[in-house]
């Protein structure tokens, strides 16, 4: 019965999931095989579960570094699923082209990563309110992406539309991140005094959430007075030191 079937798929599945967790993958490969077998009798293999099934297997592959490929493989399986099906949940498609683009850029494909993110991004624009958190977080990765490219400009121009989306919608404790990362694309372009403009920013929002004696406080506290010092601002440098070195003297 195909209930039966159902059960036994899970049931393999799981028993691959604690193989995984010992890093015991031959016999994690074993079941998980076994349960995918299970499920393609029962459901054949355009069923919308199977694509369930492959993220399954995507995510505990996603920490292994000896296959950096598969991740990818069982997520394009999923997405060509989902492609095929009627009355697919939009988020579900968003949530897995987001998935897609990340992965390629820690891979570093970056060219790969950007076709997927930017598919991402057209459809969370479609999709306001509800994926406004992704389509904060794919600006952010289309940015990275671009600045590793070393395209500064298109790098600052998705910086800033994360840093627009997440004053929008966002979580507020977010901003600081964009400002840095704006600072560190105007910085890698020569614009230092530009850059010290968004580190500053960052520096201000990282004592308003995390106070003065923070870790983050403390990092962009360090990046401010660097770039000041390279910028031969001296007088300014002398004047956030002595706002700053009490409260990191506490320690």
């Amino acid at each position: 019965p195909q209930q039966y079937q159902e059960e036994m798929t899970y049931t393999y599945l799981a028993i691959a999931e604690i193989y995984v967790k010992q890093e015991n993958e031959a016999e994690a490969v074993k079941f998980y095989q076994i349960g995918l077998q299970f499920a393609k009798e029962t459901l054949g293999e355009e069923h919308i579960k199977m694509a369930d099934y492959y993220l399954f297997w995507a995510d505990l592959l996603r920490n292994n570094p000896e296959k950096p490929g598969e991740t990818v493989e069982y997520l394009k399986k999923a997405l060509n699923i989902y492609l095929n099906t009627e009355d697919v949940d939009p988020n579900a498609l968003i949530d897995l082209y987001f998935d897609l683009g990340t992965t390629l850029y820690k891979e570093k494909e970056y060219k790969e990563a950007l076709k997927y993110l930017e598919e991402c991004k057209k459809r969370a624009i479609e999709n306001p309110p509800a994926s406004s958190k992704v389509l904060e977080e794919t600006y952010n990765y289309i940015a990275l992406v671009y600045y590793q490219q070393e395209n500064f400009d298109e790098s600052i121009v998705y910086f800033q539309k994360a840093l627009d989306v997440c004053k929008k919608y966002g979580d507020h404790k977010d901003l600081d991140i964009y400002y840095r990362n704006i600072g560190l694309a105007y910085d890698s372009k020569g614009m230092l005094e530009k850059a010290i403009e968004y580190f500053e920013k960052a520096l201000e929002l990282a004592v308003k959430n995390f106070g003065k004696r923070g870790k983050i406080t403390r990092d962009y506290y360090e990046i401010v007075l660097e770039r000041l010092a390279r910028a031969e601002r001296m007088e300014d440098l002398e004047t956030v030191r002595a706002k700053f070195d009490f409260e990191f003297n506490q320690y």
